[in-house]
């Protein structure tokens, strides 16, 4: 993965509001990768779903936030990993913090075994309801014309999370979900931006008083959008 180039950091101003939207974003490899189901199936294990370590401790234990989640959004020559979730302004600067330590610890803790039964449950089942439904099925072949997506792509993923090693984990998330490569966009109030040293460690960051009206919208859905303002200028392999 490539180097992050500065600011890795947008604060936008959005009066009105009640919370903080955070969208995360980390340059990713493409579908094409040999390594993309299973950087898939590390995603999933950080963010993709209940039971997975951001939603684990963020909401759980903290309270930080009603939901938190990560996907790994991939086309046919790059991707990226996005991490999004709505916090109280109070807590922006805890919530962006444990994202970065959760990123860490996916990278230096194997999961148990217990850990990894739920997780390869959890990727059998959704990939049963990929073609439950016309519309399910309507994905299916939206995706597979615009995301490139390859013959053999869901059975490799049922080999993928078969075989998966807590161990195997690990070395995907550290080669590839690294906290210092982050692009970070942030809609808030500008009354609660003083969490901005503690995000930034006094590194750069971009702030808008007056965004353009699509930006909350940025923030809070359209990864396609995102993914084009914080990584497009940025060589993917």
């Amino acid at each position: 993965p490539p180097s992050p180039q500065p600011p890795q950091i947008r604060v936008e101003h959005l009066p009105h509001t009640i919370q903080s939207a955070i969208c995360a974003s980390i340059p990713a490899i493409g579908r094409q990768h040999p390594d993309y189901v299973d950087l898939r199936h590390a995603v999933i294990a950080l963010g993709g779903y209940f039971g997975s370590r951001l939603m684990t401790n963020i909401r759980e234990r903290k309270g930080l936030t009603y939901g938190i989640g990560a996907a790994l959004i991939g086309v046919r020559k790059s991707g990226m990993v996005q991490i999004s979730a709505q916090c109280d302004t109070e807590y922006t600067d805890t919530v962006v913090e444990e994202i970065r330590n959760e990123l860490k610890l996916l990278a230096s803790e194997p999961m148990c075994e217990d850990e990894m039964t739920r997780l390869r449950r959890d990727v059998m089942s959704t990939l049963a309801t990929t073609l439950d439904t016309p519309l399910s099925i309507m994905d299916y072949y939206e995706s597979a014309l615009l995301a490139g997506i390859p013959n053999g792509y869901y059975a490799a993923q049922v080999r993928s999370i078969t075989s998966m090693t807590p161990e195997r984990l690990c070395r995907l998330a550290a080669c590839y979900l690294h906290p210092e490569e982050l692009r970070i966009a942030i809609a808030t109030i500008l009354a609660d931006i003083h969490f901005i040293p503690k995000i930034t460690g006094g590194g750069r960051y971009t702030h808008v008083c007056q965004p353009p009206p699509a930006f909350a919208y940025v923030c809070l859905s359209a990864s396609a959008r995102l993914y084009i303002r914080f990584c497009k200028h940025t060589a993917i392999p």
